[in-house]
């Protein structure tokens, strides 16, 4: 059959029933997830859950072997990182023998010894060898680093296995019992590290005993005000000869060395020993005065050692004291009716002068004496009843002839006397280096007869008194209205509804102390005006509306101001527009001015005002009370 025909055949519209074929059997239904059927054998379902179950078995155990390998891997990194980037120390051996009960001031030797136990050569290797701060090395190839002194060895390159050692001598000062702390530091830098590495030792010793011996001789109690007479002994007790020593001794507060054998070198407190040797011994003696209150402890100390870097390092020291005992006679002064020891010029100082006899035996004949040394006392206003003024020495003397009743004190008795001078008003100064000024009273009393019960003991009491002067301050406040500072203008007399200005000056003398925290301040009346014009030249000016208050801060004011230094002043103009209400009244300008500061000598306040100034300026000639009553 043709083509042709076959198409024919197939495109026909009718078949004829003979010729078709049969449909093919019909295959059995496919099945997707959601068309599955509602019951599968069980034998399928157990197969699926243990399959399953196995896959995720099967998945942990190559998680945990991969988690394991990398962790093992990172292990080994870190390992090699550490072999490449680390050493082990402690295979550095390093060692400081030494004395551990030392002897001050003998020489001791100090040996370090290092080993290298590893399998690597040390490179750059140092040794240093630190000193206890009470060490004198003789290394001359010293190191300082910040309190310590050190030295230092190279080293050099220390093959595997190589040891070596370091010697250093040294003489150690201090105290006895005291700690001595040594150290010993070996720094390197291994082969193929760039890193530095280092080992450190440290050693402690004892000083067991000091070569040289320290002692006072000087009594239990001492009379205050009284001359006495002391001694320092010195002792090597050691088999040493000692060269470049200095002894040095620290005097109590208020004693005064008058004299001392042999002549002190560095000052009054510091004598030079060249040579001291075994067994040798000295003995400085020295004389003074000691003073201070009855029960006082009163400590002299001494030590012995050499100058380091300009430090004192003493060998040893000691130290022993005296105590302040009442004299046989006591005397005593006061201010009466005074709070504090400061007294303004041209004051009146009114002294009580208590003495007593502290012995249970009579004493006498006895002398009080009282010399005034003070460039600010009026000499001429000195009155002492019972005694007598010596103009030649500026002394009040008492005795027999002028007291009978000293001619016998009996024991345990007590009297008093009583003096006064007046401070003078002007005090003398001429020089910007004239202030600060004192009254000095020095006060003794003395008997020549020694009972034979105190035979021994100076019969002598001292006293003395400083009274500080006050500055002198002065305040003034001055108007003007014909004034070079500032010019003013208005009527005058001051008429109704038209203004007329004024100038206010302010100045400030100080004689004798320095005074600080100085500040005017003053209050303007409601019917004043401030027209802001000022003349300043010390110091700041500030006008407050709202308080109507003007303030003038100084600060300083040296002493001498106004005398030989320029006087402190300022200048500000104030305006007035009187009122019906003032007619034939001079109204006040100004009110309330007043001037506090601080004495810098005697720390007393300072405290001064000034009067009112009023519109009748009786400072300006040219105005007077006609020309300052308000008139219509």
């Amino acid at each position: 059959m043709g083509l042709e025909d076959l198409q024919k055949k197939l495109y026909q519209e009718k078949e004829p029933a003979e010729d078709k074929k049969e449909s093919p059997p019909a295959l059995p239904p496919v099945y997707t997830e959601r068309t599955l059927p509602s019951a599968l054998p069980a034998s399928w379902g157990g197969e699926s859950s243990d399959f399953l179950a196995q896959r995720k078995k099967r998945r942990f155990l190559w998680t945990t072997v991969i988690s394991v390998i990398a962790l093992l891997l990172v292990l080994a990194g870190w390992i090699l990182w550490r072999g490449l980037h680390s050493f082990d120390t402690s295979n550095v051996a390093l060692e400081i023998f030494g004395q551990e009960r030392i002897v001050g001031g003998e020489e001791v030797n100090f040996v370090v010894r290092y080993k290298n136990n590893t399998k690597t050569a040390l490179e750059e290797a140092v040794l240093t060898f630190v000193y206890s701060t009470d060490s004198l090395p003789e290394d001359e190839n010293l190191k300082k680093m910040g309190d310590s002194i050190l030295s230092e060895r190279k080293i050099g390159t220390l093959p595997p296995g190589q040891e070596g050692q370091g010697e250093f001598k040294t003489k150690i000062l201090g105290d006895k019992d005291s700690s001595q702390k040594f150290s010993a530091k070996l720094t390197y830098r291994p082969a193929n590290f760039n890193s530095e590495f280092s080992s450190e030792k440290e050693f402690e010793g004892k000083i067991v005993a000091v070569p040289i011996v320290l002692n006072f001789d000087l009594p239990e109690k001492v009379v205050s005000g009284q001359d006495l007479s002391l001694s320092l002994q010195y002792i090597n007790t050691s088999d040493t000869e000692f060269s470049g020593l200095k002894i040095k001794i620290d005097w109590p507060e208020n004693f005064v060395l008058s004299k001392a054998y042999p002549v002190s070198s560095g000052g009054q407190n510091i004598w030079d020993l060249e040579k001291l040797a075994s067994r040798a011994e000295g003995k400085i003696v020295f004389n003074g005065v000691l003073s201070g209150l009855a029960g006082d402890d009163k400590f002299f100390r001494a030590q012995v050692g050499v100058e380091k870097d300009g430090r004192f390092v003493a060998y040893s020291q000691a130290a022993q004291s005296t105590m302040i005992s009442i004299s046989p006679l006591w005397l005593e002064q006061s201010l009466a009716g005074a709070d504090s020891a400061s007294a303004d010029p041209n004051q009146f100082l009114n002294y009580i002068l208590k003495y007593r006899n502290t012995t249970e035996f009579p004493l006498g004949p006895v002398e009080i004496r009282v010399k005034i040394e003070s460039q600010a006392v009026d000499l001429s206003s000195v009155m002492a009843p019972g005694g007598f003024f010596n103009n030649n020495d500026n002394t009040i003397v008492w005795n027999v002839s002028t007291l009978p009743a000293l001619e016998k004190l009996a024991g345990k008795s007590e009297n008093e006397l009583s003096f006064s001078f007046r401070i003078k008003d002007h005090l003398p100064v001429i020089n910007p280096s004239d202030k600060n000024f004192t009254v000095l009273t020095a006060a003794s009393i003395d008997s020549p007869n020694v009972p034979f019960e105190l035979l021994g003991t100076k019969l002598a009491g001292k006293n003395e008194l400083t009274v500080k002067v006050n500055s002198r301050v002065v305040f003034y406040q001055k108007g003007f209205y014909q004034d070079s500072l500032i010019p003013n203008s208005g009527p005058l007399p001051p008429r109704v509804g038209e203004k007329t200005t004024y100038t206010v000056r302010w100045q400030i003398l100080n004689i004798s102390n320095n005074i600080s925290d100085a500040e005017v301040s003053a209050v303007l009346p409601n019917w004043m005006q401030w027209p802001e014009k000022i003349s300043l030249a010390d110091g700041s000016l500030k006008y407050d509306v709202s308080s109507r208050k003007v303030t003038w801060k100084i600060g300083k004011v040296s002493a001498g101001t106004g005398v030989v230094l320029p006087v402190k002043q300022i200048a500000f103009q104030v305006a007035l527009v009187p009122s019906s209400s003032q007619v034939g009244s001079s109204p006040e300008l100004i009110k309330g001015a007043k001037l506090e500061a601080r004495d810098d000598f005697t720390e007393t306040p300072v405290s001064l005002t000034a009067p009112d100034l009023k519109t009748s300026l009786t400072d300006d000639p040219a105005v007077g009370y006609d020309k300052g009553t308000v008139v219509n």
